[in-house]
């Protein structure tokens, strides 16, 4: 039984130290103080996310894996991510990793968010 119990301490003080979902409440704040009513936000959990957006910035959230095309314009991507996960690159794109949050864990899970600033497509690109 000691055993089992030494196995599983690390995952059970990980999920008490800081539970069993991403921090989308501090990835609300960047997006909060950074994106304007009608830029597009795309999230890998927009249903979570919108819980702490403001109703202002609620309308233009999208699923990211429901979206075939990416916004021609500047939008904003909210992006779950692990500790070994390499920093997203859109062909034909400029990113700037606005936020990453994490919070330092004892088992081998990392729950981070990654808050990125997408540029518009520039002219001429082919997006491939």
């Amino acid at each position: 039984y000691c055993c089992v119990v030494v196995l599983l301490a690390p995952n059970l003080l990980s999920h008490y130290q800081d539970g069993s979902r991403h921090d989308y409440r501090r990835a609300a704040a960047v997006l909060k103080s950074s994106a304007q009513p009608g830029q597009p936000i795309l999230s890998d959990d927009a249903e979570t996310i919108s819980y702490y957006l403001p109703k202002e910035l609620q309308p233009n959230l999208f699923v990211r894996t429901k979206v075939t095309t990416l916004p021609a314009g500047e939008f904003f991507l909210v992006a779950r991510s692990n500790a070994w996960t390499p920093l997203l690159q859109i062909p034909g794109r400029q990113l700037a990793l606005m936020s990453e949050l994490y919070a330092r864990r004892f088992d081998q899970f990392s729950h981070i968010l990654r808050v990125y600033r997408i540029a518009p497509a520039r002219l001429g690109a082919s997006g491939n």
